[in-house]
């Protein structure tokens, strides 16, 4: 069996040599077998693959999930493996770092780093001509370039029917408003993605006030008594961190294992055998107590193998996942498979006529989920649009650098 520096060399040479290196994309061990077998000298697992696999979107996989799927393609061949780590699951160096450690721990020759974040309040490090830029101050941009246009924008509501055929279409809005239009083109990500929540009669009342679904920027918990429900990343890791700020941490799973990667897990485990914590496994939260009126827990009553618990509660942290919702969409025939529209490549039209669609909200043969992609389908879709919208007008392609935009404000 070649050893794993023996591997990281041997996929270093590879880079090196005098031909490009193709790096095929396993989802599961079986392709990895599969891919090994047709001749390749190296492996890279696909986020987005594995992801399919476990019925979620890409970018919906823990770091620990994503780390053991890693490890399995490891050990399905003799190849260097290679894995699509997103951005580490960390917007800081130090656990980049951590993540990078773990994922020589799993066998990997190597990993990919993408320069990205999902909070608004940090930078997009990928848009053309900005070294980075605030999402925020990104949109401002958009404002002002499409200015010349004279939109009329219609902002705080949302289209929940769509009817009509290409060239009389009307969008009906939650509000009321009936938006007439020529065609319809959307413009999104990959639906909504909410926490899923605890799903207990007379939770609701607690909720923001002393049951989180994630933690609060800016909190302090110590001293508190923090129930942690989960079996993730998320909640291991910040059950973890809880107890290292001074909390009294319960970790409740209604499982005996866990997703989240084992390093973790053990670290849990010996905070838990040092009565520096608690671990309750597996066990089900049931009912909860407390002052409704403002919103304060007391206690949460458990169920576990040895009979019924109340356990007092300041702080319920429920980290259960997350849940992908279409919304309206699902209902305008449009074809969604697994939460995305279905597209034809050329032109960005949908299975319904008179709707084309761009953005990670679509799909097509060697669709690439990048910010600067969807504004190059939004393109490609005005232009193919642009026979419904303008019947019998002659479409004039004209470059701005030459032609000028109008008014467009210093």
């Amino acid at each position: 069996m070649t050893t794993q520096i023996e591997k990281a060399e041997r996929f270093l040479a590879l880079h090196q040599g005098p031909e490009p290196l193709l790096l095929p994309n396993p989802w599961d061990i079986g392709s990895a077998k599969l891919l090994a077998s047709l001749g390749f000298s190296a492996l890279a697992s696909t986020s987005g693959g594995f992801a399919a696999t476990l019925g979620r979107p890409d970018g919906h996989v823990t770091r620990g999930e994503a780390l053991m799927h890693a490890s399995n393609l490891v050990e399905a061949t003799n190849l260097p493996v290679s894995a699509d780590l997103e951005n580490c699951f960390a917007d800081d160096p130090e656990t980049v770092a951590e993540t990078v450690a773990l994922a020589i721990e799993a066998g990997l020759t190597g990993c990919s780093l993408e320069d990205f974040t999902r909070d608004e309040d940090k930078p997009i490090y990928d848009l053309p001509g900005f070294p980075d830029i605030l999402a925020g101050q990104f949109c401002e941009h958009l404002k002002q370039q499409m200015q010349p246009a004279q939109p009329n924008l219609v902002l705080g509501d949302r289209v929940v029917h769509v009817e009509g055929e290409p060239g009389a279409m009307r969008c009906h809005t939650e509000s009321g408003r009936v938006l007439e239009s020529a065609a319809v083109l959307l413009a999104g990500g990959k639906g909504a993605f909410k926490p899923r929540r605890p799903g207990i009669d007379g939770a609701e009342p607690y909720e923001g006030k002393s049951l989180f679904l994630s933690v609060p920027k800016a909190v302090d918990w110590s001293g508190k008594r923090i129930v942690v429900q989960g079996g993730g990343d998320s909640a291991l890791d910040w059950a973890v961190r809880l107890v290292e700020l001074g909390a009294e941490v319960t970790l409740v799973h209604r499982r005996a294992s866990f997703r989240a990667h084992a390093r973790t897990v053990a670290r849990f485990r010996a905070l838990s055998g040092s009565g520096r914590a608690r671990m309750l496994v597996p066990a089900t939260v049931r009912a909860v107590s407390g002052d409704e009126g403002e919103g304060r827990l007391s206690s949460l009553h458990l169920r576990t193998p040895d009979g019924e618990l109340d356990l007092p509660t300041d702080i319920w942290l429920a980290m259960l996942g997350v849940l992908s919702d279409a919304g309206p969409m699902a209902d305008w025939r449009l074809g969604m498979v697994d939460g995305r529209i279905p597209v034809d490549a050329a032109t960005l039209a949908s299975a319904r006529p008179g709707i084309h669609a761009v953005g990670d909200l679509v799909n097509y043969p060697g669709k690439y989920d990048l910010l600067v992609t969807g504004f190059a389908e939004a393109a490609v879709a005005v232009r193919a649009l642009f026979p419904i919208c303008r019947p019998g007008e002659r479409l004039s392609h004209e470059f701005s650098t030459h032609k000028g935009v109008p008014h467009l404000p210093s």
